[in-house]
């Protein structure tokens, strides 16, 4: 539970830091948020939502290509997992 509400207070200081700024569309629950209120147009948080996935995407190959050749090398599987 801690883990969660960090990362909740972290999104809500990065929304309060730089909302103004570049639109808080810092992941898809809050652009659906800003949906849901009326702030951005239905059609504009689609593109928002689908483009924030294809980063997550393109984000978590890039993490498993770094960590690849570490998993290569390490033979016990409870090592390889402990990194999670």
């Amino acid at each position: 539970m801690a883990r969660a509400l960090a990362h909740g207070i972290a999104i809500f200081v990065a929304i309060c830091a730089f909302g103004h700024i570049s639109g808080a569309h810092f992941n898809p629950a809050v652009t659906t948020a800003l949906a849901a209120t009326k702030r951005i147009a239905p059609g504009d948080a689609g593109a928002y939502i689908v483009a924030q996935l294809l980063g997550a995407i393109v984000g978590a190959a890039a993490v498993w290509a770094h960590y690849l050749p570490h998993w290569a090398r390490t033979p016990d599987p409870l090592v390889k997992r402990a990194w999670f």
